[in-house]
Parts: structure tokens; sequence; C-alpha cells
């Protein structure tokens, strides 16, 4: 089985882990290039039909966002949107 989404100019692609199936996904360069390894994450994850990662689980992605809240909050900076 292949799954691809379509785009343009940046193409990846994660096939599982008993080589049954392939996900590909191409997405025009945006400058995001960092974000790949999340992106593969989330294909390989999709492909297995988890609904979430082992590498961070959520619950250590939600106690590091709200340690930088924390962060945030203690030296005064304050987002557009929290206004």
């Amino acid at each position: 089985m292949t799954r691809t989404l379509p785009g343009s100019d940046a193409s990846h692609c994660s096939t599982s882990v008993d080589g049954s199936s392939q996900l590909t996904f191409r997405e025009p360069a945006v400058g995001h290039e960092a974000l790949y390894f999340q992106a593969a994450e989330v294909a390989r994850c999709i492909d297995a039909g988890r609904r979430e990662s082992s590498v961070p689980p959520l619950a250590e992605s939600i106690a590091t966002l709200e340690v930088l809240d924390e962060i945030r909050r203690q030296i005064g900076v304050v987002f557009d949107e929290e206004s």
C-alpha cells in the first residue's frame, strides 16, 4: 500500500517495518527543514496506526511546554495571542 500526499519540492518516504507499506509525502521547500524528523515520525505513526509517538510521548511534550510557559511567565514574555 502506498499513500502519497501531493506537494511540489521536497519528497520524503517512510516504509513500514515489515516492508508492506510505504508513506510518501511531498511538500514545498519553505525553510522548515528542521521539522523533517518530526514529520517523518508522524508518517511512521500514521503508517503504524498509532495516535501517539513514543519519542517523546505526549505527556513529556506537554510537560516541556508547561516549563517553557513558566519561563515566559517569569521573564514577562507574552505572545500577542495571549493579550
